[in-house]
């Protein structure tokens, strides 16, 4: 391998385009409001913040601009399932000239010998503990082909990220990471393999550091239980609440069960929490060892985050072995008794590395999947009492049922006319130029729309705004995100009988037609 050029060698760090956007990723609407994406990862940002100064860095964010025709002396490619593709042929393209690749990220920790035929190296799990040596085994020419630390970092401080690097102007927020590892063990999620089960928490002081140091004021926590630890979060709110930030969070729906953390978290500047509610079937909460959600507790739950002026981002997943799809029906009918109007809907995913994985490819269940058509949007093995197709052609259906206009103005307006979001949370990383351009498209989009069910659903929020049950920024915030999913789904529906064909290819029927009922998955031993 040729050693790098003279000089300060370049590393360019890259996160590859993924080219199917799901509904939930909120691209529709942050075009609405003039950004190229919703955030960046922040991996790469920090593996910038931990390269030694001896090397030049370089970000590209695919979302943000094109790989650039320049020719670095190393490049770094982080990875998902979803843009696993492009990446490969991003790596193969750098390789051709000669360019060594080094990726890491959560699709390669699991899926190595299939990655080292695009790369030089990867790197698995967590990067802190190996990304010095990675460096310098590449200054040598001796790069291996798997590193890997052999304890996670205790991450108690963290480099600030390399936000430096990025436009940041062309994102609608950051991301900041307080903790690592999840205390549950859902059949289903990555997270506890990758992270581990003990959950690890930076100095808070360190953490303030990097969020006062950030250039947005809008911010997402990516933490996948930001209030696992009531005492660490009490004290991050404390410290949250001068800031004046707006931000929204992962955590599970036990912090219903305290409620003056969640005021805490409101007056901190919380907008909404992303809840993995992910079934209202019982038995599907069971199969998947979900054992820290109760579907009797669900509405109450809900109704006491919007208490607090929080909206609750519902993440739900359909596919499980007790599934079928009248699922999809009844969790229409929860959001509408809970007054729920957002939801991430999802098909049901054996990410390779979860217990899942394992169970499905032990039943001959897992096909393989083809890398774009997967993410949560598209079927990916064979399900127990559902077909592929019949199962991708509801998802499709339900989102536009639980997004009609019609059914969004009844949820919606039961929601938003408790007074719960009366409250204003003024968005700074906004000029009030802007504020007035989107005020005025959102008039034209929605007031001049041929359609009675839109024109009366804007009327209906703009009462509210008049009446003041709901804040001018909320209502925005509401009206922005249905016109982005809405476009966004029109946009994937007009693909949709390509991936149909593509699906069909492999479709065998529901597996319990096939093979019996896969009732190994009720038996909590099994996994």
């Amino acid at each position: 391998m040729e050693k790098p050029s003279n000089g300060r060698p370049l590393l360019i760090l890259v996160n590859p385009l993924m080219r199917i956007k799901a509904p939930g990723s909120n691209i529709g609407m942050n075009r609405l409001l003039g950004r190229k994406t919703g955030m960046t990862p922040c991996s790469l940002p920090l593996v910038a913040a931990l390269t030694p100064d001896r090397f030049r860095v370089r970000i590209v964010d695919e979302e943000l601009e094109p790989i650039p025709q320049e020719t670095p002396d190393l490049v770094g490619i982080t990875m998902t399932s979803p843009n696993s593709r492009r990446a490969y042929e991003i790596a193969d393209a750098f390789r051709a000239r000669k360019v060594p690749v080094i990726a890491g990220g959560p699709y390669v920790s699991y899926n190595v010998e299939e990655a080292l035929g695009h790369v030089d190296a990867v790197v698995r799990g967590e990067a802190e503990g190996v990304w010095a040596e990675c460096l310098a085994d590449f200054e040598r020419g001796a790069l291996k082909s798997v590193y890997q630390a052999k304890d996670r970092c205790e991450f108690k401080r963290s480099p600030v990220p390399r936000w430096d690097l990025l436009d940041t102007k062309s994102m609608a927020a950051l991301p900041v990471q307080a903790s690592r590892g999840c205390p549950f063990h859902c059949d289903f999620c990555l997270v506890p393999e990758l992270f581990g089960g003990r959950m690890r928490y930076r100095d808070i002081d360190d953490l303030m550091r990097e969020i006062e140091s950030l250039p947005l004021k809008t911010l997402f926590f990516v933490d996948d239980n930001l209030t696992a630890d009531k005492q660490y979060a009490r004290e991050l709110m404390k410290r949250l609440k001068p800031l004046g930030l707006n931000w929204f969070c992962m955590a599970s729906l036990e912090l219903a069960r305290f409620p003056d953390l969640l005021r805490d978290m409101a007056e901190a500047g919380c907008m909404h929490v992303l809840v993995g509610l992910e079934s209202v079937n019982p038995a599907s909460i069971t199969e998947t060892h979900k054992v820290q959600n109760n579907v009797e507790k669900y509405t109450a739950a809900v109704e006491a985050f919007h208490r607090a002026g929080i909206e609750v981002n519902a993440s739900f997943v359909v596919g499980f072995d007790n599934d079928t799809l009248e699922d999809y029906g009844r969790i229409h009918r929860f959001m509408g008794d809970a007054g729920l109007w957002y939801a991430n809907l999802n098909i049901l995913d054996a990410i390779p590395g979860t217990r899942l994985h394992a169970r499905v490819v032990r039943e001959g269940r897992w096909y393989g999947r083809t890398a774009d058509l997967s993410g949560g949007m598209f079927p990916v093995m064979h399900y127990n009492r559902v077909s592929q197709t019949e199962l991708l052609d509801r998802h499709f259906d339900a989102h536009e049922e639980i997004y009609s206009y019609e059914d969004l103005g009844r949820r919606a307006v039961k929601l938003f006319e408790t007074g719960c979001f009366a409250t204003e949370r003024p968005n700074r990383d906004m000029s009030a130029f802007a504020k007035v351009v989107i005020s005025v498209k959102l008039v034209f989009m929605y007031l001049f729309s041929a359609d009675r069910h839109k024109r009366s659903l804007f009327l209906s929020m703009f009462r509210l705004m008049r009446e003041k049950k709901a804040a001018p920024g909320r209502v925005v915030f509401f009206l922005l995100t249905v016109e982005g999913m809405r476009r966004q789904m029109a946009l994937l529906r007009g693909r949709l009988p390509e991936w149909r064909r593509t699906i069909a290819a492999v479709d065998k029927g529901p597996w319990e037609k096939m093979n019996g009922p896969a009732n190994e998955a009720a038996d909590p031993a099994a996994s």
